[in-house]
């Protein structure tokens, strides 16, 4: 009696929170492949698909927690499920925001920094843009930490918000420093006052 209790107390995550979350990944970097394709051809390369080490390195580790921690004997499985149905939420909600940004933005949108203006490169302020500065941003700060809730990672979840904070805190102010370059510092700065970051 004893071991069926625990058995029944300790059971993994569901294998649909594995199959969740790989559908939502593949989605994810199939689409920012494809629009990336569609509107910035001549910028196409490999990171176009967006994989890097740390990034791997961070869902091999999500992928761990996964495998390796029970916390439906933790919490409950009814929690971890709530967990998971959040997480799904979260990771839709980012992506059509980030989805929207750039197809809104069109060529105008890169996955790299640009420092130095293009031709056809103009200040987008409308759609998404007007409402934050940073929308392809917000939707990744959404979206990466919701993947680990997709798999009902706890400890996970709270590092990707950590390491994704961390990393806008320093790359916004070095994309907004070429942009005011680029447009004008008087245009680009009217706009930031007039729209937060996100």
């Amino acid at each position: 009696n004893k071991l069926n209790m625990n058995a029944t107390t300790s059971a993994p995550a569901p294998p649909h929170f594995l199959e969740s979350f790989l559908v939502i990944l593949a989605f994810f970097h199939l689409s920012e492949f494809l629009i990336a394709f569609a509107y910035n051809r001549n910028l196409l390369n490999r990171h176009s698909w967006l994989f890097s080490v740390p990034y791997c390195s961070a869902m091999a580790l999500g992928l761990c927690e996964y495998f390796f921690v029970d916390y439906g004997a933790m919490l409950g499985q009814e929690t971890i499920a709530r967990v998971h149905k959040i997480g799904i939420l979260t990771c839709l909600v980012g992506e059509t925001i980030r989805k929207w940004a750039e197809i809104h933005a069109k060529h105008n949108f890169t996955h790299v920094i640009q420092t130095e203006k293009r031709a056809t490169h103009s200040l987008v302020t409308e759609g998404p843009y007007k409402i934050f500065r940073h929308p392809g941003y917000f939707g990744w700060f959404l979206w990466a930490p919701g993947t680990q809730l997709v798999l009902g990672n706890v400890v996970s979840f709270m590092v990707f918000v950590g390491v994704s904070w961390r990393f806008f805190y320093k790359r916004i102010p070095v994309e907004e420093y070429f942009l005011e370059r680029m447009f004008g510092e008087e245009t680009y700065t009217r706009y930031r006052q007039k729209t937060k970051t996100w």
